[in-house]
């Protein structure tokens, strides 16, 4: 069950001031707009394919589920999860980002609470299953146990995690080009760390790409083009598919959070290359690997 979060009286008045709520742009969270006028980049479709990930494997349960999105951001994944009947509730740290999700996605089976991750106000054994994308870097390495931690401690017996970090082939404090990332793990790190704490982690990974020995040239950067030019009928279909791209978000912008199947379909076909996928480690290098974990005590 939910416990109360700390919440000044000014916090409060502010929550339910306004029914439309606007949020802080700091440049690292993604701010997906039920409402029209989003940006179709490479994140966006990265962000949406692990959220039809954990909508597979939240439906691979076979009954409805109560889930818990651990660093919820502007609300999209929480609800799109909500859509396929789950009861859904998002947590976040911050102010803004609670209350454009409340005025935007909030309803019945979508809820969404203020609250630290590391130190999460619900009892234990809430939940079926936990959701949190691209969260755990931006906590301190020394705190990153506790996430995991508390993680377990909220979900039931039989309850199923879906994670994701960015990762490196040695782990990385404050990288210089990301000032929110406290500690970026490597692979290897985040699937020790994860296995700490649950019985059971598949690894699957997001814009693959074939590791190279240093004998057979330099590793390329995962979802780095290759530095050759494509066949001129290759950059045909490419505008071809560029196009198509556009008419479909054009015309389907207001609908792909509120029908997941759509969402999924028009990623499956249109955006392939940000979806998640099994792979070898050992073969296959990426940016971001998205973990499936159960607990079974």
């Amino acid at each position: 069950m939910e416990t109360s979060v700390s919440v000044t009286y000014s916090q409060k008045q502010e929550l339910t001031a306004n029914k439309i709520a606007e949020i802080d742009d700091t440049g690292e969270r993604l701010i997906y707009d039920v409402r029209g006028h989003n940006v179709f980049s490479e994140t966006l479709w990265a962000h949406m394919a692990r959220y039809l990930h954990a909508r597979r494997f939240a439906g691979s349960a076979g009954r409805k589920l109560c889930i818990l999105d651990a660093a919820s951001g502007s609300g999209y994944g929480t609800y799109l999860l909500s859509r396929d009947g789950h009861d859904c509730t998002g947590i976040d740290v911050s102010l803004s980002a609670v209350e454009f999700s409340k005025s935007r996605y909030a309803g019945p089976m979508c809820r969404f609470v203020l609250g630290d991750v590391t130190c999460l106000p619900f009892e234990d054994a809430s939940f079926d299953m936990l959701v949190s994308f691209e969260t755990i870097e931006h906590i301190v390495r020394e705190r990153q146990p506790v996430f995991l931690a508390e993680i377990k401690r909220v979900l039931r017996g039989d309850g199923r995690m879906t994670m994701s970090s960015p990762v490196r082939d040695v782990g990385c404090y404050y990288p210089r080009e990301n000032p929110f990332h406290m500690y970026e793990p490597s692979e290897t790190e985040f699937v020790a760390l994860v296995s700490e704490f649950f019985s059971h982690v598949d690894v699957f990974g997001q814009i693959i790409t074939p590791r190279v020995t240093a004998a057979e040239g330099a590793t390329p950067d995962p979802g780095t083009a290759p530095s050759a030019a494509p066949p001129s009928r290759h950059r045909t279909l490419r505008r071809i598919r560029e196009c198509v791209r556009g008419v479909m978000n054009q015309a389907l912008e207001h609908h792909y959070v509120s029908h997941p199947w759509l969402l999924d379909a028009v990623v499956s076909v249109l955006y392939s290359g940000y979806g998640v996928r099994s792979f070898d480690p050992e073969i296959w290098r990426t940016g971001c690997i998205v973990l499936n974990a159960t607990v079974g005590r």
